[in-house]
């Protein structure tokens, strides 16, 4: 039926974990697994690796929650390639889960990225980047209820759905694989004190991937992405202030992200055997034009952070859900940050000091 048709359309575009109903979802802490949003953003930082882990849920107050989850992996491969360019390569894997319908896109990509320092000091840096990978889009129907399952007093899900293309994959489900592929190029500024510049631009899918589902060919929008942020503090001093801003375009859809975090060191790293970690806590709000609103902190203690954030709802979803979006959580490791004498990199043109 077409009506049937139409429904499962309105799911498999609509149900990222994101309010405003993109095809992909986004998360509140990017800025700390940037190579999700932009591929020229492998390699971007300080230590000889970089391991980062996010987990989001949202709707648990309306329904069954839908929970987003991603881990991410990035390392410079080769550095000082001519005077001071590196090459650097990443991988990502993401799990989007969407309800009681169990839509889920599965996707995994690599990426590899090329920087240019600008000058001979690092300060400005370039970075071009491009990605490839796949994604598998599956529904299962176990969980939903259709109107021939209603037994009087509650539904039956033994009974028919009254569809035969349902019934038909009632255990199997339907799965769908398609290819991707994405580019970016990042901008950095960097004088390692007082002032630190991150801006880019990216485009992902921008083969508009297709796959065919209930008989029906759907095509995947372009997404594009422009981000920056800035971390700027007075000389000498213990306290930054961190704006960010990332605005998306995904066919008709429209996300305006912005937040800003205060960045305190709370202890100095040791210069000698590493044994003293550097220790900072960040704090702030961050607003989704129109969608949500809410909080984040980290709390960072060497190359390792913890961070948190809690949505709270603006859209048109807000009584039903009584204002409550979800929370995301954080983990994001860095290898080899600060350590001394003891670090065995020699990636160091991103380092951010208290001097």
């Amino acid at each position: 039926m077409r009506w049937l048709k139409n429904i499962l359309f309105l799911i498999l575009g609509c149900s990222s974990t994101a309010a405003f109903a993109q095809q992909d979802p986004i998360y509140t802490q990017v800025h700390m697994a940037p190579i999700t949003l932009n591929p020229a953003a492998a390699g971007v930082f300080y230590g000889g690796y970089r391991l980062t882990s996010n987990f989001r849920q949202q709707w648990a107050s309306v329904t069954q929650p839908y929970t987003t989850m991603q881990v991410s992996f990035d390392k410079p491969i080769i550095d000082n390639i001519w005077v001071n360019d590196f090459v650097a390569v990443g991988i990502t894997v993401a799990s989007d889960n969407a309800g009681v319908s169990n839509f889920m896109d599965n996707m995994a990509k690599i990426m590899v990225s090329y920087g240019k320092a600008l000058d001979p000091r690092e300060k400005h840096f370039v970075t071009v980047g491009f990605e490839g990978g796949a994604s598998q889009k599956s529904i299962t129907f176990s969980g939903l209820n259709w109107e021939s399952q209603f037994a009087r007093v509650d539904f039956d899900q033994a009974l028919p759905t009254g569809e035969p293309y349902i019934d038909e994959r009632a255990n199997s489900g339907i799965a769908v694989i398609h290819p991707d592929f994405g580019l970016g190029l990042h901008y950095v500024y960097n004088n390692e004190s007082t002032q630190l510049l991150r801006a880019g631009f990216s485009m992902q899918h921008i083969t508009r991937p297709s796959y065919e589902i209930l008989g029906q060919e759907v095509n995947v929008f372009r997404r594009i992405n422009f981000h920056a942020d800035f971390k700027g503090k007075p000389s000498g001093s213990t306290l930054a202030f961190w704006p960010k801003v990332i605005y998306s375009i995904q066919g008709p859809h429209r996300m305006l992200f912005i937040a800003s975090d205060f960045h305190w060191l709370l202890q100095q790293a040791g210069n000698i055997t590493g044994s003293v970690k550097e220790v900072s806590f960040s704090l702030g709000p961050y607003y989704r034009h129109r969608e949500g609103m809410g909080l984040q902190t980290r709390l960072q203690v060497g190359g390792l952070t913890f961070g948190a954030a809690y949505d709270f709802n603006l859209n048109q979803l807000r009584t039903a859900s009584n204002f409550q979006g979800g929370p995301e959580v954080l983990v994001t490791y860095q290898g080899g940050f600060k350590k001394g004498r003891r670090e065995k990199h020699d990636h160091k043109r991103f380092e951010w000091r208290y001097d």
